[in-house]
């Protein structure tokens, strides 16, 4: 609980629309949205000291941002007028509501996604490995000649490697994509 110097003559603490309000400005930097929309604050309770409790759901027990958010919520609550004191509480998520949450964070991922060439019905695969050598533009190369000779459409990437992937084909070419039909 974070304690401040208490409602002054006169000055009435805010009301929980306002407490709201105010939370809308603390984000939750992996979901990239305020944790109202998200549906992540449970409650808000004033007192008529201007003591306010804050209960926000996190997605799960052992969330790492916990610290953070709590220190958000606390900042952004003690800088309204008329707080005398702060506390948090945090709790998980049951399924649902973190299925609902996750749901949501996609979707508006999905509208704030910039404009791409690649059609919505592409299926990507992807290959990746904490470990260099491993292979991963062989097994790129084979399961592109593959899905090339099943469906007639088939295009690789490599990101990195990209001498070695070129290599795997019998190419020289240095500045366009392998692509497989």
């Amino acid at each position: 609980m974070n304690v401040g110097d208490g409602p002054e003559a006169g000055i009435t603490p805010p009301d929980g629309d306002q407490v709201r309000e105010v939370l809308r400005g603390v984000v939750d930097p992996e979901l990239g949205d305020n944790i109202v929309d998200l549906g992540m604050l449970r409650s808000v309770a004033v007192g008529p000291d201007g003591d306010v409790e804050v209960e926000v759901a996190l997605t799960i027990a052992s969330c790492p941002l916990r610290t953070q958010i709590r220190n958000d919520v606390t900042a952004r609550v003690q800088a309204l007028r008329g707080v005398r004191s702060v506390e948090v509480r945090t709790g998980e998520m049951t399924g649902p509501e973190r299925e609902r949450l996750m749901a949501q964070a996609r979707w508006r991922a999905r509208e704030k996604a910039p404009p791409t060439q690649v059609p919505p019905t592409a299926r990507v695969i992807a290959m990746a490995s904490g470990k260099g050598g491993v292979g991963k533009s062989s097994i790129a190369v084979a399961v592109a000649i593959a899905i090339a000779r099943a469906t007639s459409s088939a295009c690789s990437m490599p990101t990195s490697g990209a001498s070695r992937f070129r290599a795997c084909l019998g190419s020289r070419a240095r500045s366009k994509p392998v692509t497989a039909r």
